[in-house]
């Protein structure tokens, strides 16, 4: 089975998966009024809506066009980046809603007090499911000797998904221990929207790091993942040996790779056609483990 088999097949899981976590997520909701519980829901959500897009760009990235003549994969790149765009939008809109809450119940606005029950069948619920999920996306995902920067975010965004569950839910649970007329009544008010507030603040650095490497993606910049960059440059070494000198840069957009081996006009030691053969030898050992690479030999300025 191929990279595109493995992703689609993935992200049709996700979709369905996201689809009931969302619905368990409303229900809960309407049962407990728990705006953490919302979050969690609209979160879910979002994802399967954002992952019938990434199927779609999924099955045409290697579509060659004249304005993308090497394929479309900067769509990969373009769907990993507004996905984490995405997650970082809901949680500074969840920061944003629940921090006014807070300052409300301060003002004197009562909110009606959570009814605590549900959330921990949910967070079970929602636990088990996000775990089986997270052992899926990585299985697969190593399959393909973990070269699916779309698995890699599915994987990231449901591990943020199950960390906020639990912690809710474990937030949830010492607040089933706190009486009315006490001193930390007010945690029965506004508890989930401290607990929101928290999970934003430790989240945001996520999405912020997806949002970053699709930045340097988009823009041509150099291969982030130092165990790839060391795995091409090895594979690079073994081939060329002592026959040249040479430098290299080595960028990444989607699932596409791009080597670029410098040489110095002067410093030419072979002929045209063995520079030809070795690329052609690089390509092919490089291959084995990165599935769609371009790899060529240019002139130094």
């Amino acid at each position: 089975m191929n990279v595109d088999q493995i992703e689609k097949r993935a992200l049709r899981v996700t979709i369905a998966a996201n689809l009931l976590m969302a619905i368990a997520g409303w229900v809960t909701f309407g049962l407990t009024n728990s705006q953490a519980i919302l979050l969690d829901g609209n979160f879910s959500f979002i994802l399967a809506i954002a992952t019938l897009i990434a199927i779609n760009i999924s099955k045409n990235k290697h579509k060659k066009t004249k304005t993308f003549p090497f394929g479309s994969y900067v769509f990969e790149a373009a769907f990993v980046l507004s996905k984490g765009l995405l997650i970082l939008g809901i949680i500074a809109m969840a920061f944003f809603q629940n921090a006014v809450k807070i300052f409300e119940y301060f003002q004197g606005k009562m909110p009606e007090p959570i009814m605590l029950i549900p959330i921990y069948y949910y967070t079970i619920f929602i636990l088990i499911l996000a775990l089986i999920l997270l052992l899926f996306f990585k299985n697969q995902n190593k399959k393909i000797n973990n070269k699916s920067g779309i698995l890699l975010v599915e994987a990231t965004s449901v591990k943020i998904d199950g960390i906020l569950t639990l912690a809710t839910g474990l937030a949830f649970l010492l607040m089933s221990f706190i009486n009315m007329g006490s001193s930390l009544e007010f945690l029965l008010y506004i508890g989930d929207s401290i607990i929101v507030i928290l999970i934003a603040v430790i989240m945001v650095g996520e999405p912020l790091k997806i949002i970053k490497n699709s930045f340097i993606e988009m823009g041509g910049g150099s291969l982030q993942n130092q165990q790839e960059k060391k795995e091409i440059e090895e594979v690079i070494e073994q081939v060329v040996k002592d026959r040249f000198t040479y430098s290299t840069f080595i960028s990444k957009v989607g699932s596409v790779y791009l080597v670029m081996i410098y040489i110095e006009l002067e410093n030419m030691e072979l002929g045209l056609e063995e520079y030809r053969s070795v690329q052609k030898e690089i390509k092919q050992a490089l291959k084995e483990n990165f599935s769609t690479i371009i790899v060529e030999i240019a002139l130094k300025d």
